[in-house]
């Protein structure tokens, strides 16, 4: 089984599963020494799993959001993993322009933006033992939006037990209704409204969904009319 996970990149070997596989499948060491064995899709983060994620969308008067708040508890696989890579996204064509700061959880490496993706790393300050969970969470203030979409799509790309979706309003503007669906990839239709899931809004206008164990690839999706 160890082997079947390799191959197909959803864990990376440990140094002494490492060791193992060369003793036992000694044919597979050139490979292992040049790096050709499959990696995990997502190869900065091979070492962790998100047991909760949980992002927070805060909208003031404006249909664009201010700030997006996020928090990860993260578990280590194997020991000595002390950073985290993560990125944001649009769904649209246009670039995310945002300033992002850590709460609490490490400190915050800022990386490059490309292709409207904000990267940055977040350095635990220690290395996990096996098993470990950590916490951390990042606060991002978003540039005012024109045009802004009326939809989250999220897209888990490491293994997840649970991901939460929220709309909070500081203002008096919240939404009139929402709903949820699914996709399978981002080449799939947009269904139509009325064939979604609605959601229920709070005594303040907000929303929350909550996917349990999402799918790497699966895009899990929450739309709303103002």
């Amino acid at each position: 089984s160890t082997v079947a996970n390799l191959e197909a990149g959803r864990h990376w070997m440990s140094d002494d599963v490492l060791q193992r596989v060369r003793e036992r499948l000694p044919h597979w060491d050139e490979a292992l020494t040049r790096g050709r064995l499959p990696m995990p899709a997502e190869s900065s983060n091979p070492s962790l799993v998100i047991d909760d994620l949980t992002i927070t969308y805060v909208f003031q008067e404006s249909k664009s959001p201010s700030e997006i708040i996020q928090v990860r508890r993260v578990r280590a696989v194997r020991s000595g993993v002390s950073s985290y890579v993560l990125g944001l996204k649009r769904t649209d064509d246009q670039a995310l322009t945002l300033e992002t700061h850590l709460l609490w959880g490490g400190h915050l490496e800022d990386g490059p933006t490309t292709d409207g993706q904000e990267l940055a790393t977040v350095n635990f300050g220690r290395g996990l033992r096996r098993g470990e969970v950590h916490d951390f969470a990042l606060r991002s203030w978003v540039q005012r939006d024109a045009s802004p979409d009326n939809e989250i799509w999220l897209e888990v790309s490491r293994p997840t037990k649970r991901a939460s979706l929220h709309l909070a309003f500081e203002g008096r503007r919240s939404v009139r209704q929402a709903w949820t669906y699914q996709l399978e990839d981002e080449s799939s239709d947009i269904p139509p409204a009325d064939t979604c899931m609605s959601l229920p809004t709070g005594p303040d206008g907000q929303v929350s969904i909550t996917f349990e164990n999402p799918s790497p690839g699966r895009i899990y999706a929450l739309s709303w009319e103002w």
